[in-house]
């Protein structure tokens, strides 16, 4: 029996921002299938590290043209999310990763 690959929402976003080379969000949402704020998330972040331009259009967010500017192969760039607290106490940072499951990691800056 053959083992199914799952394909995640961001590897097919990134599937179809490489094919396209230029698109809108409403491209993205509907041939990745993911939500159009899944979408606008995405390329928003994209967009604020040098991946992807973008060219505002009458008619709204939906109709903007993006652009595919930094192509770096196949594998999509992961997007992580990193939350620093800081113990105004001790002045010690800790950096919260959530990831797999949801789970906390914590670790100070200053290891």
């Amino acid at each position: 029996m053959e083992k199914k690959v799952r394909i995640t929402a961001t590897e097919r976003m990134w599937v179809v921002a490489r094919k396209m080379t230029t698109f809108t969000i409403r491209d993205i949402q509907q041939i990745a299938e993911v939500p159009y704020g899944t979408a606008h998330y995405f390329l928003t972040i994209l967009r604020m590290t040098g991946y992807l331009k973008k060219e505002a259009r009458k008619g709204g967010p939906a109709l903007a043209k993006w652009q595919l500017i930094k192509d770096t192969g196949p594998q999509a760039p992961r997007v992580t999310t990193i939350y620093l607290v800081k113990d105004l106490n001790t002045g010690e940072e800790f950096e919260a990763r959530f990831g797999k499951g949801q789970e906390v990691q914590a670790r100070t800056k200053n290891e």
